[in-house]
């Protein structure tokens, strides 16, 4: 920077009198300069905020980090506190609260948990007290994670906004906390063998819909294949089995095909029934049959429950192993009641003494195998819970596991939008910008860390198709035709991929817009036939604020709603 020159902390424009950067800071960035407070930033730049919006945008545009937020939803308070140490547990990350929770007026109470390395410690090791066993070192400045907790006053569901990075102590070998490890028994490697089971013979009644529900297309992609993909995804899973309908084993067969799911021989397809224990018994022959070593642990999951994390699905293996069965609870939302013969209410359930059963599920092979043996008929062709049938058959108490309310399955209509936001949060997103763009980055890229898993700067290349679902390339001077033209050699998908181009400064005047459009459509029309969908966003205005608020909220929603009618039009802000 040249001398006497003063520069921005949260964009880095340079100007010659303070007052211009004063006045620039407050309407750009609409911070209040003159006062400082006591967030500091880690990196050494001797800059402190009053906010935590105003360190992050400082963190992000002035040393260009890349902040990852995750958003965690849960029932209740209580399940929030026990993924929080369960969190704290495997990452070695503690975060405390500074102040009770806050009633605001929208109807939730806001909590914010901090990173317990942040701050200043309080002592100067001089006290004649007698140290504690487990300290936290302090950084002397201000970490940037925080979990924001949002808890409605009104039906008590919790969401969580975790900004996960840490700054100033994860790399320095000095700030190791001195910490006695967690006594907390970690999961051995899985070196035995396991295969899953997978019933997907039902008829989807409940639905509603002619196409039974595990072939509804999610994002271009069949629930089936979601399920699918994420078990072949697991590497101690040795086969996956797939139970179709006997009169749809050859759609099931075209359905998997088509996604490339069918190559190698870790898949395999059989025939089953519209009764839930015999297409799992029929799976359980087809692994007897076709495997040439017998598997220890057996998974059985829904076909039409794509979201599980990979960590419970080890964890249920693990328990199936130990105590010969295992599942997954999560808390009952509603009040379960039981009605008498003439449609009164005859009782109520406590709700703090029942928990609602979920998937996955795990057993030892020789244990659900007994299970089903012994079974009547009338078992295997009404009941539903496969934990009941091995307690009552096999005399195996299956081990529960407590989760949160996430893992649910697709059964009704009105699940099938709900999946489709579930799957784009499950998402991340590649943010595309040759310039740092003072304005619309940092309000992009906090505007997207809301909607997704996580967002990331990257550069465009080929790989990045195939390694991100969300793209944002944000142009500032390139040619909107040369725009075009490059995507002329894009390569099909597997995932179907969103790429929302956005030109940041108004279009050269000798452009003919109606044509651009036209040429964005043509385009459009070829790239959806490569699993591609492209939406194109002008500035049509240079005015400050409003203008760059509008864009990034169009880009929010284009990439959210990933609509196959609206790829390729052209919308202006």
């Amino acid at each position: 920077m040249a001398e006497g020159l003063v520069q921005c902390s949260l964009c880095s424009k340079t100007y010659i009198m303070k007052k211009n950067l004063y006045q620039h800071m407050r309407k750009v960035h609409n911070v209040s300069p003159q006062l400082k407070g006591n967030i500091m930033c880690p990196l050494n730049c001797e800059e402190s905020f009053r906010s935590h919006k105003d360190f992050r945008n400082h963190l992000e545009v002035f040393h260009k980090y890349i902040l990852e937020n995750e958003i965690q939803e849960f029932s209740n308070f209580e399940m929030f506190e026990m993924w929080k140490k369960s969190f704290e547990e495997t990452s070695g990350y503690k975060y405390v609260c500074h102040s009770s929770e806050k009633t605001l007026k929208t109807g939730e109470g806001k909590t914010y948990f901090f990173c317990h390395r942040s701050g200043v410690s309080k002592g100067d090791g001089t006290s004649l007290k007698s140290p504690r066993r487990c300290v936290s070192l302090k950084i002397g400045k201000t970490c940037p994670s925080a979990m924001e907790v949002s808890r409605s006053l009104a039906n008590g569901t919790v969401r969580v906004d975790f900004l996960k990075t840490h700054i100033g102590h994860t790399a320095d070998p000095e700030f190791a906390t001195p910490c006695k490890k967690s006594k907390t028994k970690k999961l051995e490697k899985i070196d035995f063998e396991v295969c899953a089971i997978l019933p997907a013979a039902g008829s989807g009644e409940r639905m509603g819909l002619e196409t039974p529900k595990q072939y509804i297309l999610i994002h271009q992609k069949p629930i089936i294949c979601h399920t699918v993909d994420a078990f072949l995804r697991i590497p101690f899973i040795k086969k996956v089995v797939v139970v179709a309908a006997a009169n749809c084993v050859d759609l099931m067969l075209q359905t998997l095909s088509q996604m490339c799911l069918l190559e190698g021989d870790k898949l395999m397809i059989t025939e089953g029934s519209n009764a839930r224990h015999l297409s799992i018994q029929a799976g359980l022959k087809a692994l007897k049959s076709y495997c040439e070593i017998q598997p220890e642990v057996v998974i059985v999951h829904d076909g039409v429950r794509p979201f599980f994390p990979e960590d419970i699905v080890s964890k249920v293996v693990h328990a199936a192993k130990e105590y010969g069965a295992a599942g997954v609870t999560c808390p009952l939302v509603s009040t379960v009641i039981s009605v008498d013969d003439k449609g009164f209410l005859d009782a109520s359930l406590d709700r703090n003494k029942f928990r609602a059963s979920e998937m996955p599920q795990a057993f030892q092979f020789d244990v659900l195998t007994r299970a089903y043996a012994e079974s009547t008929a009338n078992d295997l062709e009404h009941g539903t819970e496969c934990l009941h049938l091995v307690q009552k058959y096999a005399d195996v108490r299956a081990k529960l596991l407590p989760v949160s309310s996430h893992l649910w399955k697709v059964t009704h209509h009105k699940d099938i939008y709900t999946a489709a936001g579930v799957l784009k949060e499950s998402q991340t997103v590649a943010v595309i910008c040759k310039e740092q763009t003072s304005e619309f980055l940092p309000l992009l890229k906090n505007a997207l860390g809301k909607a997704f898993k996580s967002v990331h700067s990257a550069k465009f290349n080929v790989s990045t198709l195939g390694k991100f679902q969300n793209i944002v390339q944000v142009h500032e001077a390139e040619n909107p035709y040369s725009v075009i033209e490059k995507m002329s050699s894009f390569q099909k998908v597997s995932e179907l991929t969103s790429i929302v181009h956005v030109f940041i400064n108004s279009f050269d005047p000798s452009i003919n817009f109606l044509e651009f459009q036209k040429q964005a459509k043509i385009s459009a029309k070829v790239l959806k036939l490569a699993n591609i969908l492209v939406y194109f966003i002008v500035r049509e205005e240079m005015e400050p604020m409003d203008s760059v608020e509008e864009m990034v909220g169009l880009v929010k929603s284009l990439l959210f709603e990933s609509s196959t009618y609206t790829s390729g039009n052209v919308f202006l802000s």
